[in-house]
Parts: structure tokens; C-alpha cells; sequence
């Protein structure tokens, strides 16, 4: 069992328990040698995910002692469970890439987490979380509170929501993200008209039921069952039915996509709603929903529609959470306390934009750098000296940026999904010319981007002839630069050979 949990204290001890079990493991016709085979396996596991942070639970106690998988229910997010079955090491990420494959989603499908029940609340699992951890912590919370609950409840669904949104060539997703997006319009986190409200409900009757006269018993008020209460009341039957007449031939996958173009018409699309309480914001009521999107934080009125005020995520310096607290602090040294026990949920989900985003934009440099380096033949000595170096430096700072924090918070900035940025690089490439003159230029403007300095730099002075382009060997010599250090990086960190080979 101690092999499921941690490794041995020290290398040799470790080395004669793997030499032991692989001897035990040649006698596989009797007991022991099941066991050694079992005990090899959970070593290797625990060797390659790491130990755990939590001993054992009493289910994972039953599993283990019958050498079998751990079994578990994950509910999708149309209420459907699937079982699965995982190991003691297993992560929660490697326990999503088996649901998207029992599941047919597609493999590239990004955003969706695992979320664990507890109590009332849903609690997002990390992906490096061992899920064996989360049933010991499920255990011994069902026992403190005296629950009824006979298992840990997990939850798959979607988490980040960064344009675009969904894959329209994956009906599987769209399937879990359409039931998805219908408990949150249940639960009234995204706001709707009565117009809006009306053609969700056509849509729902249409992918429910079908095209308007080919079934006589079309329930509609059981499809404005995904309505808030307070929506319930003012929609009138006939004209969900006139508005589901104009829907005939649309399929439901069709119609499916339409109901969630409609909710993708709110600005904070996809954004997760936490409630939370304050008292330093005067002017705002006291109990707030605080919204964490792809454009950064919001606070809005508690199931209303009213968006108070927005915090891109360059603007946040600091989040310091607690049990019961959360303190944000702003780019103008603006502190604001909240009530809240989901603060380290609310930090998670933001640190997690902020990733995601610099991904997408180190991947989008990569691409203006790939497609917008001019070809030239030549090229001045000056401007060679600096090709490679400028553009590794540059490339450098504008994508590291946002994992800089500054002493002082007011100094503190990260970047967004845009280009724009403050001037992190002072550029100057000489040009030389027919005439024997040259002509050193520099962006225009702070803000200016690689690729359109880049432009800016080839069309330099076009009226005149520019007997030297931008040689294509600064492009190979930038590449040639980024491989060595690519492989400088692999050497540098070199794990050192596995024991099981």
C-alpha cells in the first residue's frame, strides 16, 4: 500500500524494493507473484507522478488490497454519469484525457476541469491534483459534516472560455457545452430579455421535439423550465409557438448552435459568477456577483444584469486570499476586501486566464515573426549584429512580461491579448543606401508590434532605392539561435535514467 502513496525514504532502499518485486514478479502463477507484479506497477506510477500529500482512504484501501482500480462516477454536464476507473498516481489531467476519450470529444478540446461537490459548492481540481487525495478530503469532510452522501461527486465541464469558444466541427462539444450553458441560464448567471428568453425557449422545443406539427403533444411549458422564476411568468405559449413554426427543418445540433449564439451576444460570455460580500465599496450594494472572463475582472450586480466595474487582468497587482477574505489590489493602489470562502477558486481562475492568454500570445508572435521577416540579399554589419539578439530580446520581454511583479504594486503591469505595449525594447537598425548615406529608423509609435516594425523597416524611404534589405540569414540565424537554446534547455534538464529500464 506504501507504494501507492509515497516513494521509499532513499535511493538504496528504493533500488533493492525494485530489484525485490521484479524478482517476485517471475513467479506470477502464485499469489505473491500478483502482488509483486501489482506493487511493481504502483511503484513505477507513484515514480512518475510523485508521492501524494495525503494518506489513503477507505475506498482506495478496498481497490488496492483486490489489486483493481479505483472506480468513480463523473457526471457530465447533461447529468449523465460515466464511470471511470484510475489509480492511485493518477492526476486529474490524465483522468480528463480519459473521459474526452470515453466521451468522444476530441482530444484538442480545451478548457474543461474536473470540479469536485462539496456541500453546496463546486471546487475546481487542479490538473496535477492526485484525484485519491480529493477522496481522502471528501471522507473526511462527509464525516465531520455528517453527510449522507456514499460518494465523491465529480463533475466535468467547461472552465475557461477564450474565443472562439467552441469547436463547431465537434457535435460533442457543443452537446456538453449547450447543457452547460443551460443550468447557467437556470441559475440566472447570464442575464436575458424577454426576446431572448422567447426564441431559447423555440430553439430548446426545436431540438427537443422536433419541427412545429410533426408531434401533437409539444409540452411548452416544460421547456420554459430553463427560465429563471421570474422569467417563467411573462412568457406567453403562443408566441414560443409561432417562433418554433419558423424553425422547421433545423436540426438539433443546428439548433443547439443557435442557442448558444444567442448567449454569446452578453459581453461576459462564459464568465464564472462568485458571490461575494464587502464593506469598503460605498458606493456598490453590499452583496455582488464577482465575474472572471476572458476580459478580465468584473463586478455586477448580484442576478442582475448591471456590470459596476471591469479590471482587465494588467490592471490586477496583487490577490491575496484567505479562508473567508479575498484582497485584490489595482493599478492605482486601490485595495478592495471581500467576503467570500471561494478566494482561492477566484485566484486559480485568473492566474489560469493569464496563462492561457500569454499562450495564445507567444503563439500569435511566433507567427508574425514566422510571416512577416521580409527576404532580402543583403545587409548592413550593424543591422547583422543586432538580428538575432534584437529579436530574441524582444520576443522575450513582451511575452514574459506578465510573470513580472514589481515590489511596488503601482509599478506592476501585465500585458493583455493585445499588442500593445509599453516600449520594451529601443530599436534602431541602419539601412544603407545607393547614394552611400544611411538611415537609421526606430518604431513610430510605443505601441508599435513586431511584424508591423518589421513592415515599416523593409518599406523604409521607398522613394529612394535600398541597395541593402533585411538579410534573410538574420531570419536563419534567429532560428538556428532558438533551436540551440531549445536543446540547451533539454540538456540542461536531463531527469536521470529510470530504475524500471
Amino acid at each position: 500500500m506504501a507504494n501507492c502513496v509515497m516513494l521509499p525514504p532513499s535511493t538504496v532502499v528504493f533500488t533493492y524494493l525494485n530489484l525485490h518485486l521484479r524478482r517476485l514478479c517471475l513467479l506470477g502463477h502464485m499469489e505473491e507473484g500478483k502482488f509483486s507484479q501489482f506493487c511493481l506497477k504502483s511503484l513505477r506510477r507513484t515514480f512518475e507522478n510523485g508521492g501524494r500529500k495525503y494518506p489513503p482512504s477507505y475506498k482506495e484501501i478496498l481497490f488496492v488490497t483486490k489489486r483493481q482500480p479505483i472506480e468513480g462516477r463523473v457526471f457530465l454536464a447533461d447529468g449523465h454519469p460515466m464511470l471511470i476507473e484510475f489509480d492511485s498516481a493518477a492526476t486529474a489531467a490524465e483522468v480528463i484525457e480519459v473521459i474526452k476519450a470515453k466521451a468522444g470529444l476530441r482530444l484538442d478540446a480545451y478548457g474543461f476541469a474536473l470540479f469536485q461537490c462539496m456541500g453546496e459548492r463546486e471546487e475546481f481540481i487542479a490538473p496535477a491534483t492526485k484525484l485519491a487525495d480529493c477522496l481522502y478530503q471528501w471522507e473526511k469532510s462527509s464525516r465531520s459534516n455528517h453527510s449522507s452522501s456514499k460518494d465523491l461527486k465529480l463533475l466535468f465541464k467547461k472552465r475557461i472560455f477564450i474565443e472562439p469558444f467552441m469547436n463547431l466541427k465537434d457535435p460533442v462539444e457543443i452537446d456538453l457545452l449547450y447543457n452547460q450553458l443551460v443550468t447557467d441560464v437556470f441559475e440566472q448567471k447570464i442575464p436575458l430579455t424577454k426576446t431572448d428568453a422567447i426564441h431559447l425557449c423555440a430553439l430548446r422545443a426545436q431540438a427537443e421535439y422536433g419541427d412545429h406539427g410533426h408531434s401533437n403533444a409539444i409540452d411548452y411549458n416544460s421547456v420554459v423550465r430553463i427560465l429563471p422564476r421570474h422569467l417563467r411568468d411573462l412568457m406567453v405559449l403562443p408566441e414560443i409557438s409561432s417562433i418554433h413554426r419558423t424553425l422547421m427543418g433545423i436540426s438539433p445540433l443546428v439548433a443547439n448552435i443557435a442557442f448558444l449564439e444567442i448567449l454569446k451576444q452578453w459581453p461576459l460570455y462564459g464568465a464564472v459568477l462568485y458571490e461575494v460580500s464587502h464593506s469598503s465599496l460605498d458606493f456598490l450594494p453590499k452583496t455582488l456577483w464577482l465575474a472572471v472572463s476572458q476580459l478580465g475582472l468584473h463586478l455586477m450586480e448580484f442576478r442582475g444584469q448591471t456590470v459596476y466595474s471591469t479590471y482587465p487582468f494588467e490592471d490586477i497587482c496583487e490577490c491575496s486570499p484567505t479562508n473567508k477574505t479575498l484582497t485584490i489590489t489595482v493599478s492605482n493602489d486601490t485595495q478592495m476586501m471581500f467576503f467570500t470562502s471561494e478566494g482561492n477558486q477566484i485566484v486559480q481562475l485568473i492566474s489560469d486566464y493569464r496563462e492561457v492568454l500569454a499562450q495564445r500570445r507567444k503563439e500569435r508572435l511566433c507567427n508574425i515573426e514566422a510571416t512577416c521577416l521580409p527576404d532580402a540579399e543583403s545587409c548592413s554589419s550593424d543591422t547583422k549584429k543586432v538580428g538575432s539578439h534584437l529579436l530574441d530580446q524582444w520576443v522575450a520581454s513582451s511575452i514574459g512580461q506578465h510573470r513580472i511583479r514589481h515590489k511596488h504594486p503601482a509599478k506592476h503591469h501585465l500585458m493583455t491579448g493585445n499588442f500593445k505595449t509599453e516600449p520594451l525594447v529601443e530599436v534602431s537598425v541602419k539601412v544603407d543606401h545607393d547614394d552611400g548615406g544611411s538611415q537609421r529608423t526606430s518604431p513610430d509609435q510605443p505601441e508599435q508590434s513586431v511584424g508591423s516594425w518589421y513592415r515599416s523597416v523593409h518599406n523604409v524611404n521607398t522613394s529612394g532605392k535600398i541597395a541593402g534589405k533585411i538579410s534573410t540569414r538574420i531570419h536563419s540565424r534567429y532560428r538556428g539561435a532558438r533551436e540551440n537554446s531549445r536543446h540547451a534547455n533539454i540538456h540542461s534538464d536531463v531527469k536521470p535514467e529510470e530504475p524500471f529500464d
